[in-house]
């Protein structure tokens, strides 16, 4: 009697020992994403201009840092201007900073051009009002640039510009590809969609 006593407990303990350590019924791990829906970061959950944190590349000091340095072998070095001289003074410069309720000393503005291997010309232009709504900003900028109707929403390197007709290089014609990232706006001036769609990749 004893012994079968003593069996019976060694097959308790046995069996209790190995349900302890079997997996659970579903067999997951549980894995923290970056984004708490597990999706892929959109808007201002992204790394966007506004401030030293927004993810520049160091290619100028102000909105120029977030221009990228190299795309496809041309290199693009930034240029921080003065307002003033990148806006100019006119009525529609004046109109654009009202709009947007800001001034000229309260903006930061650059300029990067160069020229491909292939002999396209390029020209990137940046303009960052801190505080400026983005849809605001894009609308204000394009009606500065005098677009009116015949700017024409797509996506190019993966942003959701407006593109419209730009001047005309040499005899080639020139489109700028216009969008707006928080409180700045971007425009790459090219007659060349792939350097347009390689620079626009490169832009937060």
């Amino acid at each position: 009697m004893l012994i079968a006593l003593l069996a019976a407990l060694i097959v308790g303990a046995c069996s209790s020992s190995t349900s302890s350590s079997s997996p659970t019924a579903s067999g997951t791990i549980a894995v923290q994403t970056d984004s708490p829906t597990g999706e892929e970061p959109t808007g201002d959950q992204t790394a966007e201009p506004s401030g030293s944190d927004g993810g520049g590349n160091g290619n100028g000091d102000g909105v120029g840092s977030f221009f990228p340095t190299e795309v496809g072998g041309v290199t693009l070095v930034a240029r921080d201007q003065d307002p003033r001289d990148a806006l100019g003074t006119k009525q529609t410069a004046r109109r654009l900073l009202r709009q947007l309720g800001t001034s000229y000393a309260e903006i930061s503005t650059a300029d990067a051009r160069a020229t491909s291997a292939d002999g396209d010309r390029v020209r990137l232009v940046g303009l960052q009002v801190p505080g400026a709504p983005p849809a605001k900003l894009l609308r204000e900028y394009l009606r500065f640039l005098g677009a009116g109707n015949r700017g024409k929403k797509m996506n190019v390197g993966g942003k959701q510009v407006t593109r419209i007709p730009g001047p005309n290089q040499g005899g080639k014609k020139t489109f700028r590809y216009v969008y707006a990232r928080r409180d700045a706006v971007f425009q790459v001036q090219t007659g060349s969609r792939p350097l347009a769609t390689q620079i626009l990749r490169e832009l937060p």
